[in-house]
């Protein structure tokens, strides 16, 4: 139901809003009284035509706003699949027209044509007028009375509407195969190119991350050589002085001198001998990345040029692996689809004349119980 009606600079009205009961309401009053910007204002609202004769003299522009409530189930889900809007059980319409024509609608916050409102009014409200009646005009409203009236199996508009579905996905995949003979081979030319520049690539996945955590490395060969080296004194024998290994194994020698006093001190041995492993072991590893910590010109050359290949390549085709590898199978199957377009259009031909006539059986279906009630219909009004 219409809740609340706001109206803003419309003819001789400043500011106005009206709250209406769910029951009968009554508007009344004398000539001049403003019943007739009333009516003005919700057609306005309601998607009318935009009269900018109505516009409040010495104003910019003129706004309604219209509220619906208890909006039942049917009619919101009508409102989300048909017109993405998000509703929950109230419908929030505004319009404003300013003085140079401009005519901005929105629907629950969101901008939406005009055609829009009018749509969703219709199924919101039914207008009677003193010489036509809105919604019994409209020829799909007729038809919604008629199925409503002779209860026209649902199961039969189920079945039309995948048809239609199925006929629509036919029709695009013909089109798909569409375009003259030179196009048809150009394109071939095309995708058969770029299909064997990727495939020539061969890139693999997380290459290109690999590569580029390599080449960091070996930018920064001489930091970390130089680090490694002082990590490896310090930590290992060398000819220095006292390595962290030589002073843990100190530590652990004068431990065990007295660990059979009592469990406090062979504990401490104990950690001490984890300690020592622990560290001979990183002190190893050290020292095989700086053997191995080798500066190889030539293999530096060689990841150098594959990143910026593989750049290149993603570039042209996705910007990321994943990007690549969707576009080459997409253009594959496109390819597959032009060098076998004679025989799959054929295929499709065969198909949507299969489909049409089962849209035509099920119409007819739904036009002979149409025509049979309309005769209930017209005899009991």
């Amino acid at each position: 139901m219409l809740q609340i009606l706001n109206i803003q600079n419309v003819a001789l009205i400043d500011k106005a809003s009206l709250n209406f009961d769910e029951k009968l309401n009554v508007i009344s009053g004398e000539t001049g009284a403003g019943k007739s910007i009333l009516l003005d204002s919700l057609s306005f609202v309601f998607g009318g035509r935009a009269d900018r004769s109505l516009i409040r003299s010495g104003t910019d522009a003129m706004k309604v706003e219209a509220i619906f409530s208890s909006i039942s189930q049917k009619q919101i889900q009508y409102i989300k699949e048909n017109f993405d809007i998000d509703c929950q059980d109230e419908v929030f319409i505004s319009r404003e027209l300013d003085i140079n024509g401009k005519n901005t609608c929105k629907i629950n916050g969101e901008l939406v044509p005009v055609a829009s409102v009018k749509k969703i009014c219709q199924l919101l409200v039914d207008v009677h007028g003193q010489t036509d009646h809105l919604a019994i005009l409209d020829n799909t409203y007729q038809l919604k009375i008629l199925d409503m009236f002779g209860k026209t199996p649902e199961e039969l508009f189920d079945k039309l509407n995948n048809l239609i579905e199925e006929y629509k996905n036919n029709e695009n995949e013909i089109k798909l195969l569409g375009g003259n003979e030179q196009e048809k081979q150009n394109l071939i030319d095309l995708y058969t190119y770029q299909i064997q520049e990727i495939e020539n690539a061969k890139i693999q996945e997380n290459e290109f991350e690999s590569l580029t955590e390599e080449r960091k490395a070996m930018t920064q060969f001489e930091k970390i050589n130089d680090n490694l080296k002082v990590a490896y004194n310090s930590c290992g024998r060398n000819a220095y002085g006292d390595s962290a290994v030589d002073l843990v194994n100190s530590t652990l020698k004068s431990i065990q001198n007295i660990e059979n006093v009592n469990d406090h001190y062979r504990e401490l041995s104990e950690r001490l001998k984890v300690c020592l492993i622990e560290l001979q072991d990183i002190s190893d590893t050290i020292h095989d990345d700086l053997n191995n910590n080798i500066f190889d010109e030539e293999r530096f050359e060689i990841v150098d040029n594959r990143i910026d290949f593989i750049k290149n390549l993603f570039r042209k085709y996705g910007g990321n692996y994943n990007n690549f590898i969707n576009y080459f199978n997409e253009i594959s199957k496109k390819l597959d689809n032009l060098i076998n377009s004679e025989e799959k259009y054929k295929k499709l031909l065969i198909n949507k004349e299969k489909i049409l006539e089962n849209i035509n059986f099920i119409q007819k279906q739904i036009s002979e119980h149409r025509k049979k009630e309309a005769k209930n219909l017209c005899s009991k009004m």
